[in-house]
């Protein structure tokens, strides 16, 4: 019988030297009595994961399972996400297969997930394949399934793969008064159960903390009746302080004024969360190199959460060559030719000029075949 392996935090592996030294465990591992395979792991891995795994054995009557270790590498791990995945949780060579983990991945496969979804999730988030499938797996999927009021399995799906935390939350003692929270303040259900599927981690705070955070919305202003106010949530619970004021203090170097900034908030909360890395990108092209104004951004913050490279560079690149050849006036609409459809966007500036350089161009930069 399987038991539990304690969680490992970097204090109890710190002390494993007083009692194992590290020349002890190469020898275990050299020896086969850890069964772990060196061609799996980087040598500068090594030791701390056989580390983890000797106390794995400590606390366990069971052996290395390498039918574990199989199963694993048949249900779609690269060799990365493989190595991802034991170092996290290297108790799971320990599990029996067939009774352990075997169910686990052929309950969620026939809810709708994929082989990349799951290397994807649990190589993340190891701590899954721990719960247990009856008690906590099974009735978190049905919860969901009954609080969006769906028959389809693969709708429920879509909630667990944008935030898989919600396999092995306390799924009824924190979404069911998060829910209902949100209810009372007058937020559509539809927008709620859509925030399920976007934001699931928001909906999955402790009570308290969200309770003050849907609070602190609704006193800025936010209409519960907009998705605006979902989105607000969601940024607040996901910033840190630090982050937020490095993105507001960014933004004041652009240009803005604190005015502009919240106001830009209120239109477009998520504009708020994107990375220093991009923001500061944005800056240097439109500021830069397209000589605009901040405000076409500060008008429609909307425009910041567009992707750089698939839209953004390649539609400035085609802006800054029509503009040097005067096939454009200067006058023309930013925020428009930003926002437009791939299509409308082509119809306008790039195909009435059958330039092939200019059509070359974009093709290459949006990683599009010639």
């Amino acid at each position: 019988m399987f038991k539990p392996c304690p969680s490992f935090t970097s204090k109890s592996l710190s002390t494993i030297h007083d009692f194992v030294s590290p020349c002890s465990i190469k020898t275990l591992v050299s020896s086969r009595a850890l069964a772990v395979d060196s061609r799996n792991f980087p040598s500068s891995n090594i030791l701390q994961f056989s580390q983890k795994l000797l106390i794995s054995r400590m606390f366990s009557s069971e052996p290395v399972n390498c039918s574990s270790s199989s199963l694993l590498k048949n249900n779609g791990f690269s060799q990365t996400r493989y190595q991802k995945l034991i170092q996290k949780c290297p108790e799971l060579l320990l599990f029996n297969a067939d009774n352990c983990l075997s169910p686990k991945f052929e309950f969620l496969y026939s809810k709708g997930f994929t082989r990349p979804d799951l290397a994807r999730i649990l190589s993340a988030n190891p701590d899954i394949l721990r719960r247990s499938l009856d008690a906590c797996i099974i009735p978190n999927f049905n919860l969901v399934k009954n609080v969006l009021k769906v028959s389809d399995d693969m709708e429920v799906a879509l909630a667990f793969k944008p935030f898989e935390v919600i396999f092995h939350a306390s799924l009824q003692s924190l979404l069911a008064p998060n829910l209902q929270l949100l209810y009372e303040h007058g937020v559509p259900e539809s927008n709620a159960l859509s925030a399920l599927v976007r934001h699931s981690k928001s909906l999955v705070t402790h009570h308290v903390r969200f309770k003050s955070v849907v609070e602190k919305v609704k006193n800025m202003g936010f209409d519960p009746s907009k998705f605006s106010f979902m989105d607000a949530i969601q940024v607040f619970l996901g910033m840190s302080k630090s982050s937020w004021d490095r993105n507001f203090n960014l933004y004041k170097e652009w240009g803005w004024s604190d005015e502009e900034i919240w106001s830009a908030f209120r239109k477009s909360p998520c504009f708020m969360i994107i990375s220093e890395r991009k923001l500061k990108a944005f800056m240097e092209l439109s500021a830069k190199e397209m000589g605009w104004k901040y405000q076409h951004f500060a008008n429609r913050p909307r425009l910041l959460l567009s992707s750089l490279e698939k839209r953004v560079i390649p539609r400035c690149l085609v802006l800054k060559y029509l503009l040097s050849k005067g096939l454009i006036k200067e006058n023309f609409s930013i925020p428009m030719a930003l926002t437009y459809t791939e299509n409308k966007f082509l119809l306008k500036y790039v195909n009435p000029h059958q330039d092939p350089h200019l059509l070359k161009s974009y093709a290459e930069k949006r990683g599009l075949p010639n």
